[in-house]
């Protein structure tokens, strides 16, 4: 980091940083359990099947009676999906 000196009033030496502190990561968005079923199209039973198997991420408490999911592990998943292949009778029309 540069510092750069500077005489104040009183006579001392102060050491001010120069640069800006480094920018942090955007915050995590949290889902709730409605807008992760709408993001996902499973069903509210599907999703807590999966989450047993393991195959879905589990959400964080955010209080008392509360969860939500991390809104980049919901994508992921998402991403992880395989993409569907129509069948050629499904694709002919």
């Amino acid at each position: 980091m540069i510092k750069h000196e500077s005489s104040t009033s009183t006579g001392r030496v102060s050491s001010r940083p120069t640069n800006p502190p480094p920018l942090k990561a955007a915050p995590t968005r949290l889902l709730r359990r409605p807008e992760v079923l709408r993001m996902t199209g499973l069903a509210t039973s599907t999703m807590y099947s999966y989450m047993s198997q393991g195959t879905f991420p589990k959400p964080r408490k955010i209080g008392a009676r509360s969860v939500a999911w991390p809104e980049e592990a919901v994508l992921d998943w998402i991403a992880s999906r395989p993409v569907a292949e129509l069948r050629e009778e499904e694709a002919a029309g």
